[in-house]
């Protein structure tokens, strides 16, 4: 539960998904897959110098025409929109995506501008300065396209039944089976956590008395589950890169998963999947911190109540601690 709130917590916050997506370096993740899809497209041709030449300028030009700060701003806007479908999951209101699509169009619309102005700087490309019209119209009518196909108003209900079959397994396919897997998720959350507070009450009952005990033992149960959920948090991010890698080669056949294009792909994902997870868990572990901190001072206070208490009792007794008859 711990780690399955860290991560929708932050998935429901663009701005934190933009700061991971920052930290793995996603727009190195796009810019190496376009660069080693081109690289494989001029691979076929026979001229050495040509492909050396490509192979030189190519990055550069890919880095200057898509820039970092333009990348992470589109992914604002785009993500930005799914995150909102993502917060309204519970209700179940549509929302509105008209905004979030013309700027997502104006953002696409600058990008094919400045491709084109650098391919008329290059000397090679003739093509760009003779026919600019007609290659931005071109453009701009498959960025339409594209868009298109974001509907003016939607939930996520309605983003699962349209997409699920592409990206999720066939029992999760549907957003139905989402939504009786999440009530049942949701009903062994709240029995776990009725067990817990039945627990909790019952130790404290029992060593209510003196004081000085119940709150050691307080103290003691929230370092203990603080604790676990942290060295949890640290163990799921340790083998983090494992679990991603076998998945991806369980979801990708072996004939894609030979394509150099798709192992520059699939290196660069778990880089960003991982960085996610680890903003995701590192949110969430610093509320945890707290707790541990809130346990280990009652523990303190509980401690010297007791010092407190046993010092007035061998005085009166006359006995040193441990010898009384």
């Amino acid at each position: 539960y711990f780690i399955g709130s860290a991560v929708v917590s932050h998935l429901e916050d663009s701005d934190d998904v933009v700061a991971a997506a920052r930290e793995g370096n996603m727009h190195g993740l796009v810019v190496d897959v376009l660069e080693a899809s081109l690289l494989e497209e001029t691979a076929s041709s026979p001229d050495p110098v040509f492909r050396a030449s490509v192979s030189a300028a190519l990055r550069p030009l890919i880095v200057q025409v898509m820039t970092a700060e333009w990348f992470y701003e589109t992914l604002e806007v785009a993500y930005g929109g799914f995150a909102e479908v993502l917060a309204g999951r519970s209700t179940g209101e549509p929302v509105d995506m008209r905004e979030r699509v013309e700027e997502l169009r104006d953002k696409l619309y600058q990008l094919g501008d400045r491709a084109l102005a650098e391919c008329q700087t290059l000397q090679a490309a003739k093509e760009c300065r003779t026919q600019e019209r007609a290659m931005k119209r071109g453009y701009r009518t498959s960025v339409d396209n594209v868009l298109k196909a974001i509907p003016a108003q939607t939930t996520l209900a309605r983003i699962i039944d349209d997409l699920g079959h592409r990206f999720l397994p066939p029992q999760l396919a549907e957003s139905r089976a989402i939504r009786d897997g999440a009530r049942t998720v949701r009903m062994i959350r709240y029995a776990l956590a009725a067990v817990l507070v039945v627990f909790f009450l019952l130790v404290l009952a029992i060593n209510r008395r003196p004081g000085a005990r119940a709150f050691m033992v307080v103290g003691l149960l929230l370092c203990i589950a603080a604790g676990l959920n942290l060295a949890l948090a640290t163990v799921v991010s340790g083998t983090a890169d494992e679990l991603l890698r076998e998945e991806f080669h369980l979801e990708l056949p072996p004939a894609r998963s030979s394509d150099p294009v798709v192992q520059v792909a699939v290196r660069g994902s778990e880089r960003v999947a991982r960085a996610q997870l680890s903003y995701a868990l590192a949110n969430r572990s610093m509320s945890l911190v707290a707790w541990l901190f809130a346990g280990g001072l009652a523990l303190a206070l509980g401690l010297v109540w007791r010092r407190r208490l046993q010092v007035p009792r061998r005085l009166a007794t006359g006995y040193p601690r441990g010898r009384q008859p």
